[in-house]
């Protein structure tokens, strides 16, 4: 095959690697897992990754207790569905049939919902996550933002939830710096029974079932604004939704 320029030669090899390789080895190349794809696209919008944050505060409770920053982490599963119902139909049935099933459109809805957040300690902490972390501490100490009145560093991973048979390998590590002013704010807010707001209450209101679209790259993400509550400081948070790809890598 060949190109006009090495410049279309690269916009082209996203999509032709899998079938390159499959056609060398007789295997189709892997694809990154969507779940990761996602997160690593919401790790660039502070919109979401301030939802993220106050998710983390609660789980690890760093509101009476932020010392739990130095000992645990988070690990947040979540999964990502299809949610045209209509072209799962047609896919299904072309299947059954025995026919080529259609060819996915360029722009399909999805769904991405963090189902858990639960710590993990240090004694199951992966190495990866503890020496990202050393480094991300001395980056934060040089630049005088990661004091005992200044950011917080939580340690964190996404996790593909699986299906249930199986668990998914697949991590995207990341690491915040959370401020005491945040952490105030998050003591300061009320539950869905009137008492103090929990990690579930942010997960339902704000990462419940919301639909994506594609395609977009990782430097624009979607401003749409969906399930609005009093969690969410719209002067701050603009952005609530993110596009995702439908192709895999």
């Amino acid at each position: 095959m060949g190109y006009c320029s090495k410049d279309c030669q690269r916009a082209d090899w996203k999509d032709h690697k899998p079938s390159c390789k499959g056609s060398l080895t007789g295997k189709p190349a892997i694809s990154r897992n969507p779940v990761i794809k996602i997160a690593e696209k919401i790790a660039f919008d502070e919109g979401i990754m301030t939802q993220v944050d106050c998710i983390l505060v609660l789980v690890l409770d760093l509101i009476h207790h932020p010392e739990n920053a130095k000992t645990s982490g988070v690990a947040l599963a979540a999964h990502v569905e299809f949610t045209d119902t209509m072209w799962a139909k047609s896919h299904i049935e072309s299947l059954i049939s025995g026919r080529e099933p259609p060819k996915l459109p360029d722009m399909i809805p999805k769904l991405f919902q963090i189902s858990k957040a639960v710590t993990i300690g240090a004694d199951i902490m992966p190495k990866a996550l503890e020496e990202g972390a050393a480094l991300q501490v001395q980056k934060l100490r040089d630049e005088g933002t990661l004091t005992e009145e200044g950011n917080i560093l939580v340690r964190a991973l996404w996790v593909d939830e699986g299906n249930g048979s199986e668990i998914s390998q697949s991590t995207f590590y990341f690491y915040r710096g959370i401020s005491r002013e945040l952490i105030e704010e998050v003591a300061s807010w009320k539950g869905a029974t009137g008492g103090p707001v929990t990690a579930d209450d942010l997960i339902l209101s704000v990462f419940r079932p919301c639909i994506m679209v594609v395609p977009v790259s990782i430097s624009y993400l979607a401003n749409s604004e969906f399930n609005r509550t009093n969690y969410v400081d719209l002067a701050r948070r603009r952005k609530m939704s993110t596009m995702v790809p439908s192709k895999q890598d």
